[in-house]
């Protein structure tokens, strides 16, 4: 398993890069007057004013301070838009699918996670409940003093960077009783199928049993397949990701692989497909590439067809090692 280090260290290497830019400077041209009535950011997206993908990032930058700050803070007089820390957060948060989190919050933690928490976990509780600043610092991005924390924890996770990813779940949980689910231990060691894992990502365990297709089958997200695994798999930085260091929008735009693709490509995806007996889906709802085209989430043994069977229990999961010529000519 990668580190959570790791995953730091190579987000603080493209934040280095970009020179900490903001990152909806050239995005959205109208990114600060979202900020500027962040309470309105659900409403606009319902509108088609603001797409959920495009809700501007206030963290980590100066000029954002509006999106949490009616006026400039003071000791005691904090100027927070709203004293609840997770309405304030819901604005930009709260009209994303859940899939994009690893944690609820809103939940009473039980007596033995209160006695290991730390104590600034639990000085962090909203009426005894977890809350987004519970597990997130908010005041780190807010001092200057702690600026350059941004390069070692841009997540601002209290007591952060780790070692490992699940040094953070085991502040307040038993690590000795608790453990990650994997959704990719989809058979037992007699050999049967685990269906309550299936149902993990998908939604209709009759549907797994006739589906012939991905387009027979259903999940538990609609419109964006790829965030059936981003809630787990870090999706920034990848080889395939939105390079942030790209000098405009534009640019990163066509380093983003979770694109619909050209009719050409397309063409040449099929005749790949049939070339090297492989299958490629694409979402079935939006057309797009995503993170199933390339990675077989499937434990080996568990897809019968061939080549829909490619790529499971292999490295990386990657449905064929040399995988980029599937799409790409060159």
């Amino acid at each position: 398993m990668k580190t959570w280090l790791y995953c730091i260290s190579l987000s603080a290497l493209l934040a280095l890069i970009a020179g900490n830019k903001p990152l909806y400077a050239d995005k959205n041209p109208a990114a600060l007057s979202f900020l500027e009535q962040p309470e309105l950011i659900p409403q606009w997206i319902k509108e088609g004013r603001l797409k959920a993908e495009d809700i501007p990032n206030p963290h980590w930058q100066e000029q954002a301070c509006m999106s949490c700050h009616t006026g400039k803070p003071a000791p005691g007089t904090p100027a927070l838009r709203n004293t609840n820390s997770e309405a304030l957060c819901a604005n930009c948060h709260g009209p994303l699918p859940v899939h994009a989190y690893i944690h609820i919050s809103d939940v009473k933690p039980d007596s033995g996670m209160l006695k290991r928490m730390p104590e600034a976990y639990r000085q962090s509780l909203q009426q005894g409940k977890l809350a987004c600043i519970s597990c997130h610092d908010l005041k780190a991005q807010c001092l200057k003093n702690r600026r350059g924390e941004q390069f070692s924890n841009p997540g601002f996770l209290r007591g952060a960077p780790f070692s490992h990813r699940t040094d953070l779940c085991f502040r307040c949980h038993d690590a000795k009783s608790y453990q990650r689910i994997n959704p990719h231990d989809q058979i037992s060691d007699d050999g049967k199928v685990r269906n309550a894992t299936c149902l993990l990502c998908h939604e209709t365990e009759v549907k797994l049993k006739t589906g012939k297709s991905i387009r027979e089958v259903d999940f538990n997200v609609e419109n964006d397949l790829a965030k059936v695994c981003t809630g787990c798999h870090l999706w920034v930085p990848h080889p395939g990701g939105r390079f942030m260091f790209a000098e405009s929008y534009k640019d990163r735009q066509r380093t983003e692989h979770l694109s619909v693709p050209s009719e050409a490509m397309k063409k040449h995806m099929l005749e790949m497909e049939a070339k090297n007996n492989i299958a490629l889906p694409l979402d079935p709802t939006t057309g797009k590439v995503f993170c199933g085209t390339c990675h077989n989430a499937h434990e080996k043994g568990l897809i019968k067809n061939a080549a829909a069977a490619k790529g499971a229990g292999e490295k990386y999961r990657l449905r064929m090692q040399q995988i980029c010529t599937n799409c790409h000519e060159k």
